[in-house]
């Protein structure tokens, strides 16, 4: 992706560490509204929480590689890619660190707005994937205007079956978030939990779309609105 820029229209402040739980509780302090502000969502990342484990991980020929069947992207350096905590960021390199007086380890130093994110090699725990190729956008276009699926009606159920797809960290699963809340707000409004949920998955698609598709925040949005809007009116005609 060497057209990839990092999005500057939301202030980095989608790349800190945060959890769902505390976007929830985040989001009581917020008006509920889509548009509202991100600020009580957003948490700033520990030291601790920068040294995070990338599973599955081998070396070949001076490249990282997926060890799973199902995904054995290359990793090497210049890589755009996507952390599951920081979100949107750069492969500097590839380094032998020693970090709290630990064994020296193999680290990616992936380059995030807010400084650099230490990534080890070794170990489990959620792993860092590529960023979403531009040719691929046009699949996640027509999912974010296609036909929502239905969430289950409960309160409780609703917001743990949420919960599960936003613990997976592709970008499909963020698109169909996105897609399926903002059908249950179309309406009526949402509660504060759905609210919060909402726009974190509003966040995270716009500002991957943007570094994928080499486009500003606020541009990345504008054509997410106009799909999600297109597939309102079809929902509606039916």
């Amino acid at each position: 992706m060497g057209g990839a820029t990092l999005p500057s229209q939301v202030g980095f402040g989608c790349l800190t560490t945060m959890t769902t739980d505390q976007a929830i509780r985040g989001s009581r302090r917020t008006n509920g509204r889509i548009g509202g502000q991100l600020d009580a969502l957003l948490v700033q990342p520990k030291p601790s929480d920068l040294l995070l484990e990338v599973g599955g991980l081998s070396i070949s020929d001076g490249t990282l590689t997926m060890a799973t069947q199902s995904n054995r992207t290359p990793m090497k350096a210049d890589d755009w890619v996507v952390h599951p905590s920081h979100g949107v960021g750069r492969i500097i390199s590839i380094e032998t660190r020693e970090f709290n007086q630990g064994a020296p380890q193999l680290y990616y130093r992936v380059a995030i707005p807010t400084g650099s994110v230490w990534v080890p090699v070794d170990g489990s725990g959620a792993g860092l994937r590529k960023l979403t190729a531009k040719e691929d956008l046009d699949r996640y276009r027509k999912m974010l205007s296609g036909q929502p699926s239905a969430l289950p009606s409960g309160y409780r159920e609703r917001q743990f079956a949420l919960l599960e797809r936003l613990k997976q960290t592709s970008f499909e699963a963020r698109c169909k978030v996105l897609r399926d809340l903002s059908a249950l707000g179309w309406h009526k409004r949402l509660n504060q939990g759905n609210a919060g949920l909402l726009r974190i998955a509003h966040r995270d698609v716009c500002t991957e779309w943007a570094a994928a598709a080499g486009v500003s925040f606020s541009e990345a949005g504008a054509h997410i609105g106009s799909l999600l809007l297109e597939g309102k009116k079809s929902f509606d005609s039916q």
